[in-house]
């Protein structure tokens, strides 16, 4: 301001001299009074302030809401305030662009069905504001799909049509594609079931629009009547000789083999058998029947056709006619000396906790092969189906897969004081020699014990393996390798003592005598394949991060388990304590196995 005025005055003083020089002449010119309107205007606009910006403060649009189908267009109008805002303009976007566009000029196209938003910002302060934009589906959508029938009877052979009603009745798509689930039972096509064998099967619908569904479970007869004794080969051995796994069940009339529940059974029991490791890695090199026995009902008092009776008063012993299971598995094995090894599983059909395993002595004693020390000897292995799929699971596992196949000891005991007599230690012994009982020891030695190696190999560190006392039914003067295990609690899997002594049967077995076993080899296929068990977790979370390893210790406090050997029976029931500190339990078993003092071609007549 300072500087204009001071211009000014130079200005007026040149003009005034010019003007002076023009007066002096005697004549007052018109540039004299021109010079001085100028001054005095210059001066006043100089003193005059500029006014401030005038700046966006909200910026609305209209609509506050837009609803179009794909394809369509609206305008949108953004209003910016103040009205003289000295910068109105505006930048359009949209949120999801998939569902709907926005041009520059407002202009919004709609994409596909969905909600987004459009939003107008000020270039001017940022101030925005949003329209939201719902584009419709233009098709009447699918909300439910319903069968004629919900059930279905059927014999093999028969064919059934189901009808699919889809709601609304104006649905745009009411395409229904179908599904069974196990086409070897039966199969469907556009809604024509046909039966193919005996079983259960859901046929289930399912509307392309939506994916809503709906079933019809169909059960499938035999179109003959069903034949006692047939065998069914579930697989066949693809590596080596073959390793024998005969299933049947007690307690099942002729309706449950017409309808499929039998074989159901069966396929289940198989499945169960080869969920743990090192089973289920060696799958490929066992041979499964599944036999057909029929019984006239199924209270088991010895009138069934297995003649099992199972025990009351809190014992969980199993009776059967094994000779009859033998004969029946002969059906399947079809040789003499196969059966010398053969493993027969009998699921009983009764809803509770009852398992036994009756382990024969090897073929041909007293005068047993030396070397034969892997577990060598039929068995036959009573189990009842159990209330759930797990409880069935445990007791197939603990007397099929623990006692029945690799003759394992049982690692719990009844009393804490008990300590094996000289007459069971020369039993347990004897039965060492031939590879029964592979899992427990009678040294507390680290170095001595069974599992030493394991003991002293680092890898083996995470898997809580020590010297810890308690097993074979008794509290003291027998050691076993972990404190959990299913030959303890009837989980958390196999420890490595017994995978060991399970992988090494199943190699003799089907590799036959000249097969040598080499530790490394097991070690590198065993820490391959840690976790790959049903069990594999519950053994990870039980094994507790402050467990010592190869420690010699003793849990005191701890009842229950199997009891006996020689064929007597043991009783008790789980203890409270085991109760309380083991959370919640399935069952324990606690009468042990029974060891049958002869082969089983004594047994049988053979």
């Amino acid at each position: 301001m300072q500087e204009h005025v001071s211009a000014i005055k130079n200005f007026v003083r040149r003009s005034a001299t010019t003007a002076a020089a023009t007066v002096v002449s005697g004549t007052v010119s018109v540039a004299v009074v021109l010079v001085v309107v100028f001054a005095v205007s210059a001066l006043s606009t100089s003193c005059r302030k500029t006014p401030p910006p005038v700046r966006v403060e909200s910026v609305a649009v209209s609509p506050a809401e837009m609803t179009l189908l794909p394809g369509e267009s609206d305008q949108a109008t953004a209003r910016v305030e103040p009205a003289d805002a000295d910068d109105k303009s505006v930048v359009w976007s949209s949120d999801d662009s998939s569902v709907a566009t926005v041009s520059s000029t407002g202009l919004v196209k709609a994409v596909a069905p969905g909600a987004t938003a459009i939003r107008v910002t000020a270039n001017d302060g940022g101030k925005t504001t949003r329209l939201n934009v719902t584009v419709r589906d233009p098709r009447v959508r699918v909300t439910s799909v319903a069968l004629d029938k919900s059930t279905s009877i059927m014999t093999v052979g028969d064919s059934d049509r189901l009808a699919a009603t889809v709601e609304p009745e104006d649905a745009t798509d009411k395409t229904v594609s179908w599904s069974s689930s196990d086409e070897r039972i039966a199969t469907v096509s556009e809604g024509l079931v046909t039966a193919h064998a005996p079983g259960r099967v859901t046929i289930t619908a399912t509307t392309a629009d939506g994916g809503k569904t709906a079933e019809c479970t169909v059960a499938v007869y035999s179109a003959d009547p069903p034949v006692d004794g047939k065998v069914t080969v579930l697989q066949q051995a693809t590596e080596g000789a073959g390793i024998d796994i005969v299933l049947m069940g007690d307690g099942f009339s002729d309706k449950t083999i017409s309808d499929g529940t039998y074989a159901a059974a069966m396929k289940d029991a198989a499945e169960h058998f080869f969920s743990e490791e090192p089973y289920l890695s060696h799958r490929r090199m066992f041979n499964v029947w599944a036999v057909d026995v029929i019984s006239g009902g199924s209270v088991f008092d010895g009138s069934t056709a297995l003649g099992c009776t199972l025990a009351s008063g809190g014992v969980t012993t199993i009776e059967g006619n094994d000779s009859r299971c033998m004969e029946y598995a002969y059906k399947a094995v079809g040789d003499f000396d196969r059966m010398d090894n053969t493993v027969i599983v009998v699921m009983v059909n009764s809803p509770t906790w009852h398992g036994t395993c009756y382990m024969y002595y090897p073929a041909g004693y007293p005068n047993v092969a030396p070397g034969n020390d892997c577990g060598e000897g039929l068995s036959v292995s009573y189990f009842a189906a159990g209330r759930n799929t797990n409880e069935l699971r445990q007791l197939l596992v603990h007397e099929s897969n623990g006692h029945g196949f690799p003759k394992l000891g049982d690692e719990y005991w009844y009393d804490n004081d008990s300590s094996p007599t000289n007459e069971e230690i020369a039993t347990l012994i004897r039965y060492k020699a031939w590879g029964w009982a592979k899992n427990i020891d009678l040294t507390s030695d680290p170095a001595e014990v069974k599992w030493a190696a394991f003991l002293a190999d680092p890898r083996y560190a995470r898997e809580g393996l020590g010297v810890y006392e308690g097993g074979y039914y008794n509290g003291r003067g027998v050691w076993r390798s972990t404190e959990e295990s299913i030959m303890r609690y009837n989980r958390g899997g196999f420890n490595a003592p017994s995978r060991e002594a399970i992988y090494y049967r199943i190699h003799r077995l089907a590799f036959g005598a000249e097969w040598r076993y080499d530790y490394e080899t097991f070690v590198r296929w065993d820490l391959a394949r840690a976790g790959t068990s049903v069990s594999a977790a519950g053994a990870a979370a039980d094994t507790a991060a402050g467990t010592a390893a190869r420690s010699v210790s003793r849990t005191n406090g701890d009842s229950g388990g199997f009891g006996s050997v020689e064929g007597s029976e043991g009783s008790g029931d789980v203890g409270a304590e085991d109760e309380a500190g083991m959370g919640v339990l399935s069952p324990m078993p606690h009468t042990p196995p029974v060891v049958v003092p002869r082969s089983w071609r004594d047994a049988f007549g053979k």
